[in-house]
């Protein structure tokens, strides 16, 4: 039992994580299985480790399943029935990371009851906590799309004739989240292409960067050269394809010198790691004054908490 997924995965749980999963295992909401609720109880016993010869099915069987002979059918039920709230309960804990995912659900649900007055108080709450959220990566704007959405539905149940802004809003707020997350991919490609000397191809880019370059009178390029995560994908991206252009390098440097916090930690330290290669590969082209630029970088990741 002790190489179970389930047992391999709640040591990687942190000490609240395993209390919480435990308030969560005796919510009479999320289970109602006594047997469940007692075998989560022994398993807790041996944290944070896990490793000991009691966590054994044949040992744990009669404490189950009193005066039956060894089944390994009903023990294994009851595992997996743990394992399964363990799985749920994580996803639980990533939806409220982000408190608009949540609210995402909240407004569908209240749009399927009809209560129209309710989904306004939502939406009010929802562009509250999009104007304050601190991050404005790709996932954001996917939340602005959604919120959109929902205005738009709520719209129509008026049955009202008219332009409503919402509409538009909400296919501006979808092309910045799926570009945005395009170059994030496209990016991940590029570095893999040079790395693995694979041969990634991100399909449908060029027309992208086509209007992100186009001249300042156009109003989207306008709009879309004023969007920070767009700005610093471009230019990522640049860097990973025009190696031999150091410019590309510096000035996405600078971009996160100025932008870092729209970003969550892991995917800014994925940005920080194309610029650590591009050091690395210029320092194994006899490029030694990129040892600076490495050491400077690696201060940033711990001022920022990035690398420990």
């Amino acid at each position: 039992m002790t190489e179970s997924n389930f047992i391999k995965l709640l040591r990687k749980c942190s000490k609240n994580e395993l209390k919480l999963f435990r308030e969560y295992v005796f919510s009479p909401f999320f289970n109602k299985n006594q047997k469940v609720r007692w075998l989560y109880d022994y398993v807790l016993a041996y944290s944070p480790d896990f490793e000991n010869s009691d966590l054994n099915k044949h040992k744990i069987f009669p404490k189950l399943f009193e005066n039956r002979p060894y089944d390994r059918l009903p023990i294994n039920n009851v595992i997996s029935d743990l394992y399964q709230l363990l799985l749920n309960f994580l996803a639980f804990q990533e939806m409220n990371e982000r408190p608009q995912r949540l609210m995402n659900f909240q407004m569908k649900a209240l749009l399927k009851k009809e209560m129209t007055q309710l989904v306004e108080q939502r939406a009010r709450r929802f562009r509250q906590i999009q104007t304050n959220f601190q991050w404005r990566d790709y996932e954001f704007f996917q939340f602005e799309h959604a919120l959109f959405e929902h205005l738009d539905q709520l719209f129509l149940t008026h049955q009202k004739r008219g332009y409503d802004e919402n509409l538009q809003l909400q296919s501006d707020a979808f092309d910045v989240f799926y570009f945005a997350n395009k170059l994030r991919i496209a990016c991940d490609m590029a570095s893999r292409n040079v790395v693995l000397n694979a041969n990634y191809e991100c399909l449908f880019l060029d027309v992208f960067l086509r209007a992100f370059k186009v001249s300042d009178t156009s109003k989207v390029s306008d709009t879309w050269n004023n969007i920070p995560v767009l700005k610093i994908y471009v230019k990522t991206l640049q860097m990973l394809e025009n190696s031999e252009d150091e410019s590309h390098y510096f000035e996405l440097k600078k971009l996160l010198e100025t932008h870092f916090e729209i970003f969550p930690k892991p995917e800014l330290t994925g940005i920080y790691s194309y610029l650590l290669n591009f050091c690395i590969r210029k320092i194994n082209f006899g490029k030694s004054e990129f040892h600076l630029e490495i050491l400077a970088l690696y201060k940033v990741l711990l001022n920022q908490e990035l690398i420990f």
